[in-house]
């Protein structure tokens, strides 16, 4: 049975972004911690990570201390039927899958859904259902590439009362 989520309001000096999800190498996680270092300092972003490889983590986490010092935090994981509950705390998520094969150019993943019942904006790179869903009901914002600088102006572009209209 779904758990009303409770919303919050924006600080818009401070603007939590979330990605949970797999700590796999092959997804690239320390792209957003570059995409984060090159978004304004209003930024931050929080990882709820799952996987065992502790020393991918542990390489985020050295990373992030280099390039987005005191932006980015790492918090324990849930079971799957907290994942929306924990992660309706933040504002805004990040769902990036570089179409790297045909399945992931046209992947709609279980955490683009979670944030979006979370009550959270969706900053998306240009995949095709992603971005269609989310320019239909408004519902984030579509990078124009997979650049780090094409992700980092997305988010940029974000103010605090564009992130509250975009909580369907």
């Amino acid at each position: 049975e779904a758990v009303p989520v409770a919303r919050h309001d924006v600080n818009p000096q401070r603007i939590n972004i979330v990605h949970h999800g797999g700590a796999f190498r092959v997804r690239r996680l320390e792209d957003m911690i570059d995409v984060i270092a090159r978004a304004e300092p209003r930024f931050h972003l929080n990882f709820m990570l799952t996987g065992s490889d502790t020393a991918y983590i542990a390489e985020l986490k050295d990373l992030s201390r280099k390039k987005a010092p005191g932006r980015v935090f790492f918090h324990d994981p849930v079971p799957p039927s907290g994942v929306v509950e924990a992660i309706s705390r933040f504002d805004v998520s990040l769902v990036l899958k570089k179409p790297l094969c045909f399945n992931e150019k046209y992947c709609l993943p279980n955490k683009f859904f979670d944030s979006i019942v979370a009550g959270l904006a969706v900053v998306s790179g240009p995949s095709p259902e992603m971005a269609s869903i989310i320019r239909e009901y408004g519902a984030g914002r579509v990078a124009d590439s997979f650049s780090l600088n094409d992700v980092a102006t997305a988010i940029n572009s974000l103010s605090a009362e564009d992130i509250r209209s975009m909580r369907i």
